[in-house]
């Protein structure tokens, strides 16, 4: 394979690994929030929930970027 057709597979890697990192987070947050609110006959929960799950996934999402461009394993 020719080097510039790699490092396109490489990117496309690392830009599908970021997207699941922040989109894995918020999803499961929100369906945790959301069972949260049905048990307990709130609605606070979906929201509080998706607004944490969309943070974890941001710190995912740096973690896997700053892991690539020190030269982890993915890269």
């Amino acid at each position: 394979m020719k080097p510039r057709n790699r490092a396109v597979f490489k990117n496309l890697g690392l830009l599908s690994q970021v997207g699941l990192a922040v989109v894995a987070p918020c999803m499961l947050s929100a369906l945790l929030g959301s069972w949260l609110d049905r048990y307990l006959g709130t609605r606070l929960m979906a929201p509080l929930s998706l607004v944490a799950g969309f943070a974890l996934g941001l710190l995912a999402a740096y973690k896997v970027i700053d892991k690539s461009a020190k030269g982890g394993p993915s890269s």
